[in-house]
């Protein structure tokens, strides 16, 4: 059984492997932001409408640092930003575990957000530098099934600590990052330095900006901005699902039944992102993402029409699936367009694009949700995901057309 879990896994490279562990203790200690909603509402008071409001502040953050952390990784190197911006993270979340619960704990939460942002290009470059373009999906696949392996236990965790221990689910979150920390310096070797920039004989090439490499590659765009449907639908996973948890089942149970969800979220793609990888490895990248929409529309569909907790946790089975199936399909198909010089700048650039969805996701269904019903505001997330469907099957006519005309 294991061997058949891990087979895909194999002979890849000894850096993604490392990788691939640290990613596994910095999930372990993923405690804070999937909260973040309930502290918001439950801890500090406020209504659905704001917390929606700060949620957006706190996503519309990320944007400036993904644009920046991109732009610093491909001048710089990625190694030099991940210690930078992983560093003060762990600085602020340590200072918030002295700290009562309050705005000011929100707004230095905020502040660590936008570094971690910062290096999170850095992470998917990294990548990309690493594995050749058949190990890529794998790789990136293997990372997914270890940050959610760790991530499982963090959201169990999460779920008994937060009522009577949240404090100290600041420190685990400082310590588990300090430690990932630790690997990725002491032992992942940073190959962008000394292998891509070396290869490249024009350095005008290196120079070249990010607009003039999405301008010959359009495709990509469209496919950003196809991807906001999706990101609004997914928006609501940290938003509506737990405010809905603790509406439909009360305070302390319906914290532990979003602790649960987020469980089987983790659990779901440990033991079936391995038979997914296999499955769909010889499908074209669009369709797989298609298709991952569907199912979890499919999933998300039980959130707006039951009030069941049986029905929430396969609602989250399903969306997990169709999470799987979008995480390993949608950064191979962005770096099969993007020249490796600047694989930073496209893994800061592409989430700004579909990160909308994110920032206006918690907004939009926090002003519905106070003057309409769970099901009608599930229902305006479902159709714009349909609609996100639409234009992937324009891009998938974009895609073939660019296969046919390299052959």
């Amino acid at each position: 059984m294991l061997k058949r879990v891990f087979s895909p896994y194999v002979n890849l490279n000894k850096n993604i492997y490392l990788i691939g562990v640290a990613r596994f203790i910095n999930a372990l200690g993923t405690l804070i932001f999937p909260f973040i909603t309930l502290i918001l509402k439950e801890k500090i008071g406020l209504s659905e409408g704001r917390v929606g409001l700060y949620l957006a502040i706190g996503g519309l953050v990320f944007v400036p640092a993904s644009i920046i952390g991109g732009k610093l990784s491909d001048k710089f190197g990625r190694k030099k930003i991940i210690f930078i911006g992983d560093f003060l993270v762990i600085v602020f979340y340590s200072i918030c575990f002295f700290m009562p619960v309050n705005m000011t704990m929100i707004w230095l939460l905020f502040i660590a957000s936008f570094f971690g942002g910062i290096i999170m290009p850095s992470y998917d470059a990294m990548v990309s530098d690493i594995a050749t373009e058949e190990e890529r999906a794998r790789s990136y696949s293997f990372l997914y099934y270890m940050f959610n392996l760790g991530f499982a236990f963090a959201m169990f965790l999460g779920g008994k600590l937060f009522n009577n221990y949240l404090h100290y689910m600041f420190l685990i979150d400082a310590i588990t990052a300090l430690l990932a920390l630790i690997i990725v310096m002491v032992f992942v070797e940073d190959v962008y330095r000394t292998n891509i920039i070396s290869k490249v004989e024009n350095e005008d090439k290196l120079k070249e900006s990010i607009l003039s490499i999405l301008n010959k590659n359009r495709i990509v765009v469209l496919f950003s901005f196809s991807m906001i449907g999706l990101s609004l639908l997914f928006s609501q996973w940290n938003f509506l699902v737990p405010i809905q948890s603790v509406d439909y089942f009360g305070d302390e149970k319906g914290s532990i039944i979003y602790g649960n969800i987020g469980v089987i979220n983790g659990i779901t793609v440990v033991i079936f992102t391995t038979f997914v990888t296999k499955f769909f490895k010889d499908i074209r990248e669009i369709i797989n993402i298609i298709l991952a929409l569907v199912i979890a529309m499919i999933g998300f569909s039980l959130f707006a029409y039951t009030e069941s907790s049986y029905a929430f946790y396969l609602g989250t089975f399903l969306f997990t699936i169709g999470e799987i199936l979008e995480t390993i399909s949608v950064l191979p198909f962005i770096m099969k367009y993007t020249p490796e010089t600047h694989r930073g700048r496209m893994a800061g650039v592409f989430p700004v694009i579909m990160g909308i969805g994110f920032l206006a996701g918690p907004v939009l269904s926090g002003q519905l949700k106070e003057q309409y019903s769970y099901t009608f505001t599930w229902q305006v997330f479902l159709i714009a995901a349909a609609l996100s469907i639409v234009l992937l099957f324009v891009v998938l006519l974009l895609d073939k057309k660019r296969d046919l005309t390299n052959e």
